[in-house]
């Protein structure tokens, strides 16, 4: 896990450019026809405020507070059928929001990375089963964002 980094969220641009990257990647997801159905039905607002406070958390480094319990709140997305394929187009939307912010590329970098590594407890799968192809996954995705 990564070290914890005061500094990032300030690198990041502060509190304001979260708000304004989770404003961004939002308004790409309603529209992605990869994902936007798991998101019919619910408050946009509430679920951009709780974006907001996992990217600030996030950034200051790699433990969360204990009251995001990721797995928790994506369950009812994943027995809907939420799987690798969704989690892949939603870092492809934040890679993307992130650029129309102008984030500096190792920080945005850094971030991809810190949320690929929370893609199993999203899909509720556990650790001991799939580190490793987590780990791989990173990897590979980290490839193609160079190419």
């Amino acid at each position: 896990m990564p070290e914890r980094d005061p500094d990032l969220i300030q690198r990041m641009g502060g509190p304001a450019v979260i708000d304004r990257l989770v404003d961004e990647l939002y308004a790409e997801v309603l529209l992605d026809d990869r994902i936007a159905d798991f998101f019919s039905g619910c408050s946009v607002a509430r679920l951009a405020e709780r974006q907001r406070r996992f990217l600030l958390a996030l950034l200051q480094g790699p433990e969360l507070p204990a009251d995001l319990d990721l797995a928790a709140a994506h369950a009812p997305l994943v027995a809907r059928g939420l799987n690798d394929s969704h989690i892949d187009a939603l870092l492809e939307l934040m890679e993307r929001a992130l650029a129309a912010i102008g984030a500096d590329t190792s920080v945005s970098t850094l971030l991809l990375q810190r949320l690929e590594r929370f893609r199993q407890v999203v899909l509720g799968v556990p650790s001991t089963v799939c580190g490793a192809d987590t780990e791989q996954r990173s990897e590979q995705a980290e490839e193609e964002r160079q190419s």
